[in-house]
C-alpha cells in the first residue's frame, strides 16, 4: 500500500479500500502488508516536545501513510447500577487487549482524566488502574499512542477480518515494485478543501 501523505485519510476511506479489495476478488492474503512510505523523508519526531503531551493525536508527526491521525478514541459509558464505566473503543484495532469496564465512584467529574490512572506502556493493552467519576455522564478521550505502522496494520486487520477476508501476514515498511499493479485507489480532497478545512477547525 503505497501512501502519499493525504492529511485527511480515515478509516471510512480504508474501510473502502479493503472493500473493493474483497469485492475484487481477493478473499486471502497470504504475505505481508508493505507500506510504501517513500513519499516523505525519514523524520525523527518528538511529539512531547510542543507541549509535553505526547499521547495527544495533535502531536502526530507526518507521515505518507497517515491514518486517523494515529488516533484511538476511548468512551466511557457510566453505569449507576453496577458502579462501573464501560470502555468502548474506536476504531476497531485487531490485537488490542481493553478492560471492558472501569471502576465507577461518586462525587464530583472533576479532573476525570487523571483519576482513570491509565498506563500505556503497552500501548495494545492498555491498563486503566484508577476509577471513573459516574457523576461525569459519558466522556471520551482521545490518545495517540501507537507507532505509524502498527496502527495502520491493526487498523487493516479489523477492517479485513470484519469484511470476511483472510490475512496470514504482517505488516512492515518497503517499497512498492516498479512492476506492481495498482488494484485499487484513494484519491485525497483537493489541497485548498484540506487547508480551508484546517484553517476551519483551528478558528472555531
Amino acid at each position: 500500500m503505497r501512501g502519499s501523505g493525504d492529511p485527511k485519510l480515515v478509516t471510512e476511506h480504508l474501510w473502502l479500500l479493503v472493500s473493493r479489495l474483497r469485492a475484487y476478488g481477493l478473499r486471502e492474503i497470504r504475505g505481508d502488508l508493505v507500506l510504501d512510505k517513500s513519499a516523505f523523508e525519514p523524520l525523527l519526531h518528538d511529539p512531547a516536545l510542543f507541549d509535553g503531551e505526547a499521547n495527544r493525536p495533535y502531536n502526530a508527526g507526518p507521515d505518507a501513510l497517515l491514518l486517523n491521525f494515529k488516533a484511538l478514541t476511548l468512551g466511557f459509558v457510566p453505569d449507576s447500577d453496577t458502579r462501573s464505566a464501560r470502555v468502548v473503543a474506536t476504531p476497531a484495532l485487531a490485537g488490542m487487549k481493553l478492560p471492558p469496564t472501569v471502576r465507577g465512584v461518586h462525587g464530583n467529574c472533576g479532573d476525570w482524566r487523571a483519576r482513570l490512572q491509565a498506563d500505556f506502556t503497552d500501548p495494545m493493552a492498555p491498563v486503566l488502574r484508577g476509577a471513573f467519576p459516574l457523576a461525569c455522564g459519558e466522556k471520551t478521550r482521545h490518545i495517540s499512542v501507537l507507532g505509524h505502522t502498527r496502527y495502520f496494520g491493526a487498523a487493516f486487520r479489523a477492517l479485513r477480518e470484519s469484511a470476511g477476508g483472510g490475512w496470514t501476514g504482517k505488516v512492515r515498511e518497503g517499497v512498492a515494485p516498479a512492476d506492481a499493479r495498482r488494484i485499487a485507489l484513494h484519491e485525497s480532497a483537493p489541497l485548498a478543501d484540506v487547508i480551508r478545512d484546517s484553517i476551519n477547525s483551528a478558528t472555531t
